[in-house]
C-alpha cells in the first residue's frame, strides 16, 4: 500500500478434497529499522479423511517484531 505498510493475502485450496487454507497479514516498517508484522491463518479441512483433518483446530493469530541494526 505505501513504503511502510504492506499487506498480503495467500490462499491454498484443494479440488478433491475441499481443504482450504488462508492467510492474511499486515507488516509495518517503522523508520526502515523496525518491522512489526500481525498475521492470521485459517484452516479448513471438513472431511474426516482429509490431509489437513489432524490440524482442524490449528487457526493461528501471531505477531512478529523485527529489528536491523
Amino acid at each position: 500500500i505505501s513504503d511502510s505498510f504492506d499487506v498480503a493475502f495467500d490462499l491454498k485450496y484443494d479440488l478433491a478434497r475441499k481443504d482450504n487454507i488462508a492467510k492474511g497479514e499486515l507488516k509495518y516498517n517503522y523508520n526502515h529499522e523496525v518491522k512489526i508484522a500481525l498475521g492470521l491463518e485459517m484452516l479448513k479441512a471438513p472431511d474426516d479423511n482429509s490431509y489437513w483433518s489432524y490440524y482442524r483446530t490449528a487457526d493461528t493469530l501471531y505477531s512478529t517484531v523485527g529489528f536491523l541494526f
